[in-house]
């Protein structure tokens, strides 16, 4: 806040299930000024696509990591085999 120094901020929540993934933040620079309902409605709606991405990536990395760790599994059983 100090180095950018913003005349106004909006901190929008990017909610995912039921805990706050990210917080996607909104500043002017050159004038203070209200964010109108329409628009912090957008950026909410902005957000709530922002955690559906983040959520999906973050199962997909675990699906990835479980799928490493069955084929790590497979390797050292064949070996005893």
């Amino acid at each position: 806040m100090e180095r950018v120094r913003p005349q106004s901020v909006a901190f929008v929540p990017l909610i995912g299930g039921s805990r706050v993934l990210a917080v996607l933040v909104l500043a002017t620079t050159d004038a203070p000024r209200d964010f109108t309902r329409a628009e912090l409605d957008l950026l909410q709606a902005l957000a709530n696509e922002g955690a559906l991405a983040l959520e999906r990536q973050r199962t997909a990395d675990t699906l990835r990591d479980t799928l490493e760790r069955e084929r790590l599994v497979a390797r050292i059983t064949a070996r005893f085999r």
